[in-house]
């Protein structure tokens, strides 16, 4: 399945640097992207937890798209892995370097 990263990063070369990674070069090649995902009971998408990326990375097993959700978030190592909350259907993500825990919310 195809990731779309040329549909969502910023494809301009850098005006700092060797002038040659964009955007979203930089988001395919970077290492140990995400780490996990979980299978949201509302959409039945999984959702892959950024670790070193820069969004989080939804897959469409019926469809077999993927895209990108929410904002950018910076950094390494932010999140790792995530769990169903009991009560909302919410996955929440366990910070490792973030400053705090990430809650993605599929129900719309």
């Amino acid at each position: 399945i195809n990731i779309p990263y040329e549909e969502y990063f910023d494809t301009s070369i850098p005006e700092k640097g060797d002038g040659t990674q964009t955007e979203a070069y930089q988001e395919r090649h970077s290492p140990w992207k995400y780490h996990g995902g979980t299978i949201s009971p509302h959409d039945k998408c999984i959702y892959a937890v950024p670790q070193y990326a820069k969004k989080v990375l939804r897959i469409d097993p019926v469809t077999e798209e993927c895209s990108f959700v929410g904002p950018k978030f910076e950094g390494r190592c932010k999140w790792y892995g995530g769990v169903i909350g009991n009560t909302d259907g919410a996955i929440y993500c366990i910070p490792q370097n973030a400053e705090g825990v990430l809650r993605i919310d599929a129900s719309g």
